[in-house]
């Protein structure tokens, strides 16, 4: 694979580490979260799908997270600024481009909370996420699975369209 050209994809909980990832790996040229993500500080105990103690002691992927399982509101990131970390670090060539598919019905991570922190994003920054909120229940079913290949396709084409731009612009 060459840098640029690879895409993160993630269902629930891999949703949430493609997003990681891709902020930490700059070869990641895009990343798709489906059912990924809710508020960090609103995913209190007692909170859908268990609150922060499941990515500190159910899944043990962020352990350090525990620290803060009294008092989310002193969390020291949430997923905006992780998505604007991950749109703002661009890898080599364009962009990187975030798919956010957080269905109406969702047990798990409150689609209010995920539409309020893409729209908190600047605007320059909210031009490379696509948030796409369909009415459904949190699955993996055909419709979303076909909505992230298309926009696999529509995302790795205007790449495409780019590197030629700039390779053209190279040789004048």
């Amino acid at each position: 694979m060459l840098p640029g050209r690879i895409y993160a994809v993630g269902y629930g909980l891999g949703g949430a580490v493609g997003l990681h990832a891709a902020a930490l790996d700059q070869r990641i040229a895009g990343v798709a979260s489906v059912c990924g993500f809710g508020s960090l500080p609103c995913a209190t105990e007692g909170a859908r799908g268990g609150g922060l103690r499941r990515d500190f002691e159910l899944h043990q992927l962020q352990p350090r997270l525990g620290f803060f399982a009294a008092a989310p509101a002193d969390l020291p990131y949430d997923y905006d600024e992780l998505l604007e970390l991950i749109v703002s670090r661009p890898a080599t060539g364009p962009r990187r481009k975030v798919l956010v598919l957080s269905p109406q019905d969702d047990r798990i991570n409150n689609v209010t909370d995920v539409t309020r922190l893409v729209r908190s994003l600047p605007s320059s920054i909210r031009e490379s996420i696509n948030l796409s909120t369909p009415v459904g229940i949190n699955r993996l079913d055909d419709n979303k699975q076909q909505a992230v290949i298309d926009w696999l396709h529509a995302t790795e084409a205007a790449a495409k369209r780019e590197r030629t731009r700039a390779e053209a612009g190279d040789g004048s």
